[in-house]
């Protein structure tokens, strides 16, 4: 598995490190019934669905390993709709940002 992730070229970890949930009995069960297997890990806003980030996985490191295309689009579209719908929100905050800064005009200076 690791020629195959090289020849891929996957970066592989330097460290080693530990996996819990069930992502970590899945690798185990397959490490102990000798069954390839490798975990992709990526850096990922836990906050947010991120499915850029799920795009670039299937691209450039699932792909080169199957040896077949799989249809990213529908990733790419949701990622765009998260950009539009994060630049929205962005730009509400600094609305209301810039309106608690106006001075408060009443009756009374």
């Amino acid at each position: 598995m690791k020629t195959d992730l090289e020849d891929a070229e996957i970066e592989l970890a330097e460290d080693s490190g530990a996996v819990g949930g069930v992502t970590g009995v899945l690798i185990n069960v397959c490490h102990q019934a000798d069954v390839p297997a490798a975990l992709l890990l990526v850096h990922a806003d836990p906050r947010l669905p991120d499915p850029a980030t799920a795009q670039s996985v299937i691209e450039t490191a699932l792909e080169p390993l199957v040896k077949f295309d799989i249809d990213t689009t529908e990733l790419r579209e949701q990622a765009e709709e998260i950009q539009r719908q994060k630049r929205r929100v962005e730009q509400q905050l600094q609305q209301t940002q810039e309106q608690q800064e106006e001075p408060v005009r009443g009756m009374f200076r």
